[in-house]
C-alpha cells in the first residue's frame, strides 16, 4: 500500500509539472502575442529614399503613400482612447500603394477600381496642426496629446511628435507641445524645425533622431515657409528687449540652423517688427512706429529692403500673406488678403494702385505652387496664375474642410463629408487640379462599414430613379 501510495504521488507529480510547465508555455506565449498587437510588420515601400510631398496630411516614400484617412477636430476628443485603438480606426494612418513612375500619387487599384488599404497606426493624423515627414525609413507625424496635466485634465489642444518606421512598428514618443500654436518645418538636408514655448528646436530626421536641440529661445515670432524642403541656412526671427533696457520696440534676429550662431538684423528703438512671411528667402514683415507698412527682404544688399504702400491693414500673419516666386522673375509676386478677399501684387510694385483684386468673396489662402496659388471659398477650390491673371475652379464640393489643405504636384487633397453617409466625419478626398472640363474628385479615405452601407443603399436608390 505504501509502495502504491508512494508511486500514484510520482505520477501526480509528473502530471502537475507538465501542465504547470504546458501553462506557463501557453502564458509566454500570450504575453508574446499581446507584446506584438500593433507590431506585425508591413512591408517597407520599395525605393523608400524617394519621397513625395513632405508636410502636411499626404506623403509618400517609394511605392506607397501615406495619409490620414479623415478629419478629428482635437476640441471634440473626451479621453485619451478616443486616439488610440479601435476608436481611432476610421482616423488613423493608413497607407496605399501607389505607381512608381510619377511624382504625384497614382493609387494602384484592382480590377473593380477599389483601392486595397493597409493601416500604419491607429492614431489621429488629420487635425488642425496636421504635420507628416518622411525621412530615411522613419515617418514623423503630430497627432492630439492624450496626456494629462498636473491638474488632472487633458491638453487636447497640445500636440504631440510621434516617429514610426514606414513599416508600421517603432512608434516612439519624441516630443509633447506646452502651447497649442506649434510651427514645424522640414529644410532640404532633412532638418526638421520646431516653433514651440518661446524656443525653436531642431532634429536630423534623416537619421532618425529622437529630441529636439534648441536653436533659440525668448523668441517671440517666427514663420518657417510655406513650402517643405526648400534651401534654408537661416531662420529670421524677432524677440523682446530686456525688461530693464531704456529703448522701446523689439528685435529682429537670426540663427543659422547649422551653427546655432544667433545675429542681430535690426533693433532700432521705437520699431516693432512683426514677421509675416519667409519663403525662397524673401522675409516679409510689417513695422509699426516711425516707417509703419508692409517690407519685404531678401538681404541680397544693403539696399535689398522694399516698402509696399499696399492694403496692409489686414494682413496679421501668414495665414494672410504668400509670396510666389516663378521662373521668370518679372512675375515674382505676393498675394494677400484684404476685407477677406484675395488681391495680387507684383513684388516689384510699391504702392495699392498696382494690387489686383481677384475675388469678392470670403477666400481663405491655402498655398501656391509654381506660378499658382490655391484658394478656397465657400463654391469651392481654385487656382490662379500669376503670370496669366488666369483663376480656374478646381472643385465644388460645398461640404469643404477649408481648414487645411495639401497638394502632391497634382491632386489637392482636403477632408469632406458625403451627404449620404451615415456619420458627420470628414474623409480625404482629392481633387484634380490639371483636369480640363468637368472636375474630377474622388474619395481617397476608407469609409467605415456604416457609412459604406449607407452610401450605396443611397446610390443604389439614385440609380433605380
Amino acid at each position: 500500500m505504501v509502495i502504491l501510495y508512494f508511486a500514484n504521488a510520482v505520477i501526480k507529480g509528473e502530471y502537475m509539472k507538465k501542465l504547470t510547465t504546458l501553462l506557463l508555455m501557453l502564458l509566454l506565449s500570450c504575453c508574446f502575442v499581446l507584446a506584438g498587437c500593433g507590431e506585425t510588420p508591413l512591408t517597407m515601400p520599395t525605393g523608400y529614399e524617394t519621397v513625395y510631398s513632405n508636410g502636411g496630411f499626404v506623403v509618400g516614400a517609394g511605392n506607397y503613400m501615406y495619409f490620414a484617412n479623415a478629419y478629428k477636430d482635437s476640441s471634440s476628443l473626451k479621453s485619451s482612447s478616443d486616439n488610440e485603438g479601435k476608436n481611432a480606426e476610421d482616423v488613423s494612418i493608413k497607407r496605399v500603394e501607389k505607381q512608381t513612375n510619377s511624382s504625384w500619387f497614382n493609387i494602384v487599384k484592382d480590377e473593380e477600381n477599389k483601392i486595397s488599404y493597409e493601416k500604419v497606426i491607429n492614431k489621429i493624423a488629420g487635425y488642425q496642426v496636421s504635420n507628416m515627414f518622411i525621412a530615411n525609413q522613419y515617418l514623423y507625424f503630430t497627432s492630439p496629446n492624450i496626456h494629462k496635466n498636473k491638474e488632472n485634465s487633458y491638453e487636447f489642444e497640445l500636440s504631440t511628435l510621434f516617429r514610426i518606421k514606414l513599416d508600421g512598428t517603432g512608434l516612439k514618443e519624441v516630443y509633447t507641445s506646452k502651447t497649442a500654436g506649434i510651427k514645424m518645418y522640414l529644410t532640404a538636408d532633412k532638418t526638421l524645425l520646431m516653433f514651440d514655448d518661446e524656443k525653436i528646436m531642431k532634429l536630423n530626421a534623416e537619421i532618425g533622431e529622437d529630441s529636439f536641440d534648441i536653436l533659440a529661445e525668448d523668441v517671440s515670432g517666427v514663420e518657417f515657409p510655406s513650402n517643405m524642403e526648400q534651401e534654408l541656412a537661416w531662420v529670421y526671427y524677432t524677440s523682446n528687449r530686456d525688461e530693464d533696457s531704456l529703448l522701446t520696440g523689439n528685435i529682429l534676429n537670426k540663427v543659422s540652423i547649422a551653427t546655432g550662431d544667433i545675429i542681430e538684423v535690426s533693433a532700432v528703438s521705437g520699431q516693432t517688427i512683426k514677421i509675416i512671411s519667409q519663403n525662397y528667402g524673401r522675409l516679409f514683415y510689417t513695422k509699426s512706429g516711425k516707417n509703419d507698412g508692409l517690407y519685404s527682404n531678401d538681404f541680397s544688399g544693403s539696399n535689398s529692403e522694399i516698402l509696399h504702400r499696399t492694403l496692409t491693414e489686414g494682413i496679421v500673419d501668414a495665414s494672410d500673406l504668400m509670396y510666389i516666386e516663378c521662373e521668370n522673375s518679372n512675375y515674382n509676386s505676393f498675394v494677400f488678403m484684404y476685407n477677406d478677399n484675395l488681391y495680387i501684387q507684383l513684388i516689384t510694385d510699391t504702392n495699392d494702385a498696382q494690387a489686383v483684386k481677384v475675388t469678392s468673396q470670403k477666400t481663405t489662402i491655402q498655398f501656391s505652387y509654381g506660378s499658382y496659388v490655391y484658394y478656397s471659398t465657400d463654391g469651392g477650390i481654385y487656382r490662379y496664375s500669376v503670370m496669366d491673371r488666369i483663376q480656374k475652379q478646381i472643385a465644388d464640393n460645398s461640404n469643404v474642410n477649408q481648414g487645411i489643405m495639401d497638394f502632391d504636384g497634382r491632386y489637392i487633397y482636403y477632408f469632406a463629408s458625403d451627404d449620404n453617409q451615415e456619420s458627420s466625419t470628414e474623409y480625404l478626398y482629392r481633387a484634380d487640379a490639371y483636369v480640363d472640363g468637368n472636375f474630377k474628385v474622388e474619395r481617397v479615405g476608407e469609409l467605415s462599414e456604416a457609412d459604406a452601407k449607407a452610401i450605396e443603399e443611397a446610390e443604389s436608390d439614385q440609380e433605380q430613379e
